[in-house]
């Protein structure tokens, strides 16, 4: 494309979001670049070491959640044998109370455990000590030898697992010190024996054979599940190991893939240099980006110049990137229009080397045009945007949703004049495009680029055609202040910004007509619904704007 291939690099370079959508803030863009891959090996360590103890804290906050349902299971299974039971009248009444201790105890266990932020080891320690207590309720109706000390054993080891030793210990100190005092004071006539298998149907060496057995399960139960505990850590820290090596070697590949692909600038040959795909003969490159590689090239034959854009060569080891670039060209085969730019020849998706052969362009991107000249005439702007618009309507005609509009994806065709010889502006980029009726080309993932990106993108809904009506309307702000809407600091600020803020209105910063402010604000309404219903309707909105101020 001339000039626009570096521009074209230039913009396959710069950063767009793919954000994974789970229970936690937006988090900071993948670095574009080769070079800032050691960011993003540091990024990770970072995150990787907290990962091992953020893993078990939520493994024990669902733990505890779903062993609190099962005690609160097990209480609501006793209230019918409150009445069946065949027992004294205090046991009766003791099992009573211990059942509707069990349901407030474990009912706050799973209040606080059901989120991972209300979690706390002081709440759970805190806790298990009453519940230990309570047992005896359980243990002194079915008797002190009975099986009912079971369910003081499974409590104990379920605590065992947690993070806190002196919690566990406590738990288990309770549970074995509070069954041994039930037992002696039984023995000694301080509490009457009212369980359904009294203390006196067994011998005394069998009772105190029984003791020692319940005993010794109340020791392997906190000591099995301390072990476990410690084998788990054990096992996470050397996954945390292990991912920190894979980041080193990546960031080291990918510092290997900067130096080669520098020793091959614009102008320079390329890998496929001198190659023929299709129709096309292959020359110097062009410019060369994070994602892809364009060519200068020439139709055999006619002599027709073009530029032709490859997938760079770490990309092709990249799923995502992949996917991207055959949407690309899956989109070039159905879009034909004015103020897209033009497809010459598509190769073969299932080919081993996929390529889009363009129409070399003359001139640079709007991003680059913000830079030297600061911004756009209202009637330039206003130029610009029905421009976009026409193409805009175009693809949503074909069913497709651009979904990444921003000043780097608009072309300036210096080459290129319209009627009233003003310059054509054309749509680059559809590779994270949307076609109608299908999903993502990422599961689950916030697509686009922060400063430019609708609050429906970056909360991660549907998008639609109104996506781009946002999109234009922020092209449109920046080319008339020379700044886009919402910009300055992380991507997770500016996303966060997106969805709640509004832009400031863009004649506080530059000398417009307020009515553009109003036409602005509804091209980024916060809500689909509140915006302009297609780009060609924001267009008549602009224009009439500024016409108005003009005649005034």
């Amino acid at each position: 494309m001339g000039g626009s291939a570096a521009d074209d690099a230039e913009d396959l370079d710069r950063t767009t979001v793919t954000v994974n959508v789970l229970a936690v803030p937006p988090a900071e863009p993948a670095p574009s670049r080769a070079s800032d891959t050691s960011t993003g090996a540091r990024t990770l360590s970072k995150r990787t070491t907290a990962m091992p103890l953020d893993l078990l804290r939520r493994d024990e906050a669902a733990r505890a959640s779903v062993f609190a349902r099962l005690m609160i299971g097990l209480a609501a299974m006793g209230i019918p044998l409150i009445a069946l039971l065949d027992v004294h009248p205090m046991a009766r009444t003791v099992f009573a109370v211990t059942v509707a201790a069990v349901f407030v105890l474990y009912g706050y266990v799973w209040w606080f455990s059901h989120e991972v932020a209300r979690y706390s080891l002081v709440k759970l320690g805190a806790v298990s000590q009453a519940a230990a207590l309570t047992a005896c309720g359980l243990v002194y109706t079915f008797g002190v030898y009975s099986p009912a000390p079971v369910v003081s054993v499974v409590a104990l080891y379920a605590m065992a697992l947690s993070g806190s030793f002196g919690w566990s210990f406590a738990s288990y100190v309770t549970c074995a010190l509070s069954h041994v005092l039930l037992a002696v004071s039984i023995h000694r006539g301080w509490i009457a024996d009212h369980g359904m298998i009294p203390a006196s149907s067994l011998a005394p060496r069998n009772q105190l054979v029984t003791m020692l057995c319940i005993q010794a399960v109340y020791a392997l139960a906190f000591a099995q599940g301390r072990w476990s505990r410690s084998k788990t850590v054990k096992h996470l820290a050397d996954l945390e190991v292990a991912m920190r090596q894979v980041a080193e070697r990546d960031a080291l590949l990918a510092e290997v893939h900067r130096r080669m692909d520098a020793a091959a600038m614009p102008g320079q040959p390329g890998r496929f240099t001198g190659h023929q795909l299709g129709s096309f003969r292959l020359g110097p490159l062009l410019g060369r980006g994070g994602m892809g590689e364009i060519y200068d090239a020439m139709k055999v034959g006619s002599g027709e110049p073009a530029a032709v854009k490859l997938l760079a060569r770490h990309a092709l080891t990249e799923p995502t990137k992949i996917a991207r670039f055959l949407r690309e060209l899956e989109i070039a085969r159905t879009l034909r229009a004015p103020n897209v730019a033009a497809v010459l020849e598509v190769g073969e998706l299932s080919a081993e080397l996929p390529y889009l052969a363009m129409e070399r362009l003359e001139g640079h991107d709007l991003d680059r045009h913000l830079r030297a000249h600061g911004r756009l005439t209202p009637e330039e702007a206003a130029a610009l945007v029905e421009q976009i618009a026409a193409g805009l309507t175009a693809a949503h005609a074909a069913g497709i949703v651009h979904r990444d509009l921003k000043p780097s994806n608009i072309f300036r065709c210096e080459a290129t004049r319209g009627a009233d010889d003003t310059p054509v502006w054309k749509i680059l980029d559809f590779g994270v495009s949307k076609l109608g009726g299908e999903s993502q080309i990422t599961m689950d993932a916030v697509v686009g680029t922060p400063a430019y990106m609708s609050p429906e993108q970056a909360k991660g809904e549907p998008v639609d055609v109104r996506t781009d009506v946002y999109g234009l309307g922020a092209i449109a702000y920046a080319a008339l202040t020379g700044a886009a809407p919402f910009g300055g600091g992380s991507a997770a600020v500016v996303m966060t910004r997106v969805v709640r803020e509004r832009a400031r209105p863009p004649s506080e910063l530059t000398e417009l007509p307020p009515a553009l402010d109003d036409v602005l604000a509804r091209a980024m309404a916060k809500s689909p619904a509140e915006r302009f219903a297609t780009p060609a309707e924001l267009a008549r909105a602009f224009t009439r704007a500024i016409r108005a101020a003009s005649d005034e």
